[in-house]
């Protein structure tokens, strides 16, 4: 269960707000406080719903590859390090 404050939607998934962020679980869009809207591939998406719904937990990275629905990251033991650091840029 996560930590972070959550509220329902339209598609009644619920969003998650975190700093001036709210990740809309439904629509999957991530929109700064001011409305600004934030683009984000699935694999990104993925990764952010994660990180919202195991707040405060250390997760593996074979736990984050489990998330992202068998995205093929075969042969790359870094997929997931190149995709937070993608996601950090977008988000800082």
């Amino acid at each position: 269960m996560s930590t972070w404050p959550r509220t329902a939607n339209d598609s009644g998934e619920g969003t998650a707000e975190f700093l001036d962020w709210t990740l809309d679980l439904g629509s999957r869009h991530l929109r700064l406080q001011d409305g600004t809207r934030v683009e984000l591939t699935t694999a990104e998406f993925d990764l952010l719903k994660a990180f919202v719904e195991f707040s405060n937990r250390v997760l593996s990275r074979d736990f984050l590859l489990d998330q992202l629905h068998g995205l093929d990251l075969v042969g790359y033991e870094r997929g997931i390090d190149v995709l937070v650091s993608r996601l950090s840029r977008k988000i800082q």
